[in-house]
This record gives structure tokens, sequence and C-alpha cells, in this order.
């Protein structure tokens, strides 16, 4: 049956006329199932693949099954892994096979060179064999025909799902390229010539729709010939104009379940190099770049947008926006993965190139400010890194609304830039209204909320509220590991603060694992030599100090200091803070003169650079001249001993006063520096 309506009449519906019988109905029209005349139906799936074998076997060997030896048994399972599961195709193989005595790698051969020849020659050795002549190549273009009939737009979706993965399709993908209303006829259509094997609904990405790949396959084929597509690239430039869109709005709205499923889409669609044009392929290029830089997949970003990015150059010199954002996006990645060198240089020719190309005041120029402004926050430039954000912000209120997602991200990465120099107010200030924003336009458990907690509890670690800070990274690590897997970059990174903070709290053993997974992961996807790497080992050092483990610490600690020296120059404030650390391991072995000459230099960088965390080196000196005095006393020079102690106490009154300058009455810190002031005090 093909259309209800032509047995209607027929039908048994009056059962005082008809009487109790049964009728059963066989049609392709899987629409059947809503008739409300018909009670029951039965989907004809896919053969297992004993099934299959069982099938197929019983036709090649006159109806007997085992005949096959084990050798040929093992070839038949593995031909027919590439045979389309359903009864009629093993059936119309079998018997095509037996009728010819042709190989099995001879008959794959021929259906991928040609299926309407191998069709017709199948349908002539059904003739021989019964009644049915139907072949699913012959089944699928009668049915094609009729689509492409009952509605011209039909034509071009067709082309477009035959493009894409055949699993999965999203509706609203195919709402993008027609009206919600032909999108919705074209799936019934679709499935009353039952083209569709499964529908569902998969969470963001809505409803989606799997086709066959076979059945796949014999559009593809069937339109390429009757578009003459080798020629007429109009189709194929508006199906990629599609997906380019869909795939944009996608990384635009940072859609993380909806960019998954468009990675096998696009991955499908580009494998077509001999049919989709150069222009075309450059551009899916670029967003399917942009989504595995979404998704943590740095190493296939970069090779696809080095490589659209150089042919867009070649061939779309004049389309300025799509080689702006992917200068831009591959200038970040290089950063994630450690070559500063090159994301410095690339950022920076971006942002001269377009500064010229753009007005003043375009929202373009925000958006380079702020990307420039997060690569100089990485490579440790940090006022450089504020002077981009900000004025990336005064751009943006120009544009967007106070409370734009696009905001509240630069507020955050302003906030800890604020926060690496010692604003902490600021900071604070900046990365709670970034907070408050991100809620506002994602889910608790996205990944752009993930690096607003990173920041905050980065804050609140340097504020000394440890416990707070520990709640807030433990988060941040949860959602990455969520979102991506356990071995990610953007969680190894967090495990670093959190390491700290852990050290803090005195949790040293929840460290180690902690910054070995680390460590691990960051070896695994960057270099050696890379900043990742070299953080890590500081904390990992700081670990074994507090384990009183002082070669494991002092060997960690140096190959930090290596690493950051490298990475941030000998006089930076990052640097300082490892000289730091390895100072206070020298001063828990007693080795005093070494301690100090770290802790000089260490102090001579904070005082370079003007930074509040200067009061650490104050309270670390203080720690050095109180051991001072202990020793004195040992050696019996009172007079010493009273002068390192009165020293002591003048460091640590300076840490206070620092302390009181840039932290709140009710500081952790304060709270500590008195503590051991009065107890300096008491013991003088």
């Amino acid at each position: 049956m093909e259309k209800f309506t032509d047995i209607q009449k027929y039908f048994p519906y009056d059962f005082e006329t008809w009487g109790q019988g049964k009728v059963i109905i066989t049609t392709r029209d899987s629409n059947i199932e809503n008739n409300k005349h018909v009670n029951n139906t039965i989907q004809i799936g896919e053969l297992s693949p004993p099934q299959k074998l069982d099938l197929f076997s019983k036709i090649m060997n006159g109806g007997k099954k085992d005949i096959f030896s084990p050798s040929q048994k093992k070839a038949a399972i593995t031909f027919l892994e590439k045979i389309p599961s359903y009864p009629l195709d093993i059936s119309i193989t079998a018997y095509y096979l037996k009728s010819t005595n042709i190989s099995y790698s001879q008959y794959l051969d021929m259906l991928v060179k040609d299926n309407q020849d191998i069709s017709k020659e199948q349908e002539n050795i059904l003739k021989e064999t019964g009644d049915y002549t139907k072949t699913r190549y012959g089944i699928i273009t009668v049915s094609l025909q009729q689509l492409i009939n009952t509605h011209p737009d039909f034509r071009d979706l067709l082309l477009f799902i035959s493009l894409l993965d055949s699993q999965n399709i999203p509706k609203d993908l195919l709402s993008y390229y027609k009206s919600s209303s032909i999108v919705y006829k074209f799936i019934y259509h679709l499935k009353k010539h039952s083209l569709i094997t499964s529908e569902s609904t998969l969470s963001s990405s809505g409803s989606v729709f799997s086709i066959h790949r076979s059945t796949q396959e014999i559009i593809l084929n069937y339109l390429f010939n009757k578009l003459a597509l080798d020629k007429n690239h109009q189709p194929l430039f508006a199906s990629g104009r599609t997906l380019e869109n869909y795939m944009s709005k996608a990384n635009d709205d940072e859609d993380y379940e909806k960019m998954k499923l468009l990675i096998t889409h696009s991955e499908k669609y580009l494998t077509y190099s001999d049919i989709i044009p150069q222009k075309i392929r450059n551009i899916i290029e670029g967003q399917l770049g942009f989504i595995y830089f979404h998704l943590n997949q740095d190493i296939k970003a970069k090779e696809l947008l080095e490589q659209s990015l150089m042919n867009l150059k070649k061939y779309d010199d004049q389309n300025h926006d799509k080689i702006f954002w992917t200068s831009w996006v591959l200038g970040d990645i290089y950063k994630v993965l450690s070559d500063y060198q090159k994301s410095k240089a690339l950022l920076e020719s971006t942002w001269n190139n377009f500064k010229n190309y753009y007005p003043k005041n375009h929202i373009n120029i925000a958006h380079i400010c702020g990307i420039l402004g997060d690569m100089y926050r990485t490579t440790g430039e940090y006022e450089n890194a504020i002077g981009f954000f900000e004025q990336s912000l005064v751009l943006y209120k120009k544009h967007l609304s106070e409370e734009h997602n696009l905001m509240g991200r630069l507020m955050g990465f302003l906030g800890n830039a604020h926060v690496l120099v010692g604003n902490y107010k600021e900071g604070k200030s900046l990365i709670e209204k970034s907070l408050m924003i991100h809620k506002k336009h994602f889910p608790e458990d996205h990944v752009n909320v993930a690096r607003i907690l990173k920041f905050q509890g980065i804050l609140e670690n340097k504020l000394g509220n440890y416990e707070k800070s520990q709640s807030l990274l433990e988060r941040s690590i949860h959602i990455y590991q969520t979102k991506y897997s356990k071995e990610n970059l953007k969680a190894a990174w967090v495990s670093i603060p959190l390491g700290n903070t852990y050290i803090n709290l005195n949790k040293s053993a929840e460290v180690i694992p902690l910054l070995e997974q680390a460590l691990k992961i960051h070896r695994k996807f960057l270099p050696e030599n890379q900043l990742g790497v070299g953080m890590t080992l500081a904390v990992l050092g700081d670990v074994y100090r507090t384990t009183a483990d002082y070669p494991k610490a002092k060997q960690l600690l140096e190959e930090s200091l290596k690493i950051h020296r490298d990475h941030y120059g000998v006089s930076h404030i990052e640097t300082a803070r490892v000289l730091l650390s390895l100072g206070q391991v020298y001063l828990q072995e007693e080795n005093l003169e070494a301690a100090e000459n770290q802790f000089r230099d260490a102090q001579s960088i904070f005082q370079k650079n003007k930074h509040p965390d200067i009061y650490i080196v104050y309270e670390v000196f203080s720690d050095l001249y109180n051991q001072k005095s202990s020793l004195a006393i040992k050696n019996g020079d009172v007079q010493l001993s009273e002068h390192f102690k009165n020293q002591a106490i003048n460091d640590l009154r300076q840490a206070l006063e620092i302390v009181k300058t840039h932290f709140s009455v009710d500081s952790p810190h304060r709270v500590k520096i008195e503590s051991k002031l009065k107890k300096l005090d008491t013991e003088g």
C-alpha cells in the first residue's frame, strides 16, 4: 500500500458487516501508525549479525545454512558488515553473488562505483529468482523523485542531509535552511517513504532523526547526477552557508551539547572533498576549528585553523571578519599550547591589521583588545593586560548591555588581572559582578561558570579564605571534568591553585595525587618546559617542603624556577614566589645564608613591582631572624639574639602595616601576623 486512501473504502472497519477477521497491510509509509483505523504496527528493522549470516548462507547454499567452513563463515561475516542489514539487501546480495560467482571484494567495488548499473543487473537476476524485482536503489530513487515532485525545496533538504552524518541530524539545523513548516512536511514525507530509521530528543540539541547510511549514499549519488553537482555549485554553497550559520550560532552561544553533535556532521561534510568547493570547505574548517577549541581539543583546533587561515587569505582575502576570528582563535590556541611567541606575534599582527581596517569604536576592536589582554595576562605582562581589558570594556559598553555575557566574561578576566597585580579589592568587585552575570546566562555547571569560579577561588586563596577557596576550586574542577574528561588541561590548571589551598589548609596528603595527575596531563599535551609544568612543580615543591622531604622539594623548585625565569624573566613577581618557596626550604634546613639570599632576591622583585604580597617576604624574614635569634642564644650571645629578635618584630610590624593597607579588617593574614607579634612580644 502506498496511500491509505487507495484502500480505505475496502478497509474492514465495521465489524457487523465484515466480521472479526484480521487484515495485514504492508507499506513503507511509517505514518500509518497514526491512522485511527490501524490497531497495531510492526516495524521491520535491521537484522542482527547472526540473522544476516543465517539468511545469506541459506540463499547461497540452497536453503542449507551450515555448509560454510570456519574460514568461509569468517569471510562472510566480514563481508556482511559492509552490507545494509535489511532482508532485501542481504537477499539481493546473495542472489547476485550466487548468479554471477564474483568475489566479495568485486561486489563491494561495484557498489561503490555505480549504484544504478548494479541495480539494473540485480533487477534482472531477481526476475529469474522470483516475482519481486525491486532493489533498494530502485525503491529509494522512486521515493526521491516523488519527494522532489511533492515540493521543490525537498530537493535541497535531501542534498543537505546526504552530506551530513546519517545519525542524529538536528531538525532545527534544517530549519536554518528552509522554513519550519517546510521542514515539518519534509520529515512527514521522509517517514511516508520509510527513509527515517529513528527519531529522538537530545537535551539542548532538540529533536533529531537518523537515516540509514546506505540510503544516504544512494540519495547523494542520485542527486549528484540529477543536479550535475560537479558543475552546479549553487546548492552546495547554500547548504554550506546553512551549516556555517548553525555552527557559528552554537559557537557564539557556547552550546557545548550542540557543538559535540555538530562535530560528527561537519567532519562528515568535510570528507566530500571531491564534491564540496574549496571556499566552502575553508569556512566549515574554520567553524569546526572553533568548536574543537571550545571543546578543549586544542591540537585538532590548531591544525584546522592553521589550514583554514592559510586558505582564507589565499582564496577569500576580502572576508576580513572570517580572517579576524580565525586569527584570534588560532592565537588563543597557540597560547593554550604554550607557544607564546607564535601567539603574541599572531595576535599583535591581527591587532595592527584590524585596528586600521575597522572603525575605532567597532565591536571587533573590543574583541581583539580582550584577546590581547588575555594573551598578556598569560605571558605575565599584567599591566598591559589590564590596559587592553579596560579598553575592551569601554568599547563593549558602547555596544552591549551591562549584563551581556561578553561583559561578564571580560569582567572576570579583568578581575583576575587585578588580583595578579595585587589590586584585591578591585579584583573582588569585578569577579563577583562577572559571576552574577554568568549565572544569569548559563547553567551552574557551564564551563564559563567554571572559569569564573577558578578566578574567585584564586582570589579567596590570596585573601586567606582557604576553605572558601577550596570549595570554589573543587567545583570548578568538577565542572571541567564532567564537561570534558578527567584528563583535560583546564582542570589541570585549576589543580595548581587548589594544591596551594590544600597546603594552606595543611592537607598535604591530598595535594600530591592531585598535582601528580595535573603534571601528567600537562606533560601529555604540552612541551616539558611549559608554564603549567613549572607552576605544578612549584606547588609540589612546597608540599614536599611541608613534609620535610627537603632534597625532593629543592629539586622540584629549582626545576620550576628555571621554567619561570624562561617564561616570565628573572625579575617577575611569579618568579619571586618560587624564590620565596626555595628560600623557605633552605630556612627549614637551617641553611640560613642560602635562605636569606633567596629572600633578598624575592624582596627586590616585590619592591620593584610594588606588590602587596611583599608582606609575605617580611613574614619569612621574621621567621629567619627568629631562627637566627635562637641560634645566637645557643651560642651564648644574648645581645646578638636580642638584635635578631627585634629585627624579627620589626619585619612583622612592616608586614602588618602592608596587610592593613591592602586587606580587610578581619583578614586572616592580619589575624595570623598579629598572633605572631603577640607571641614574640610575650617571649621578649
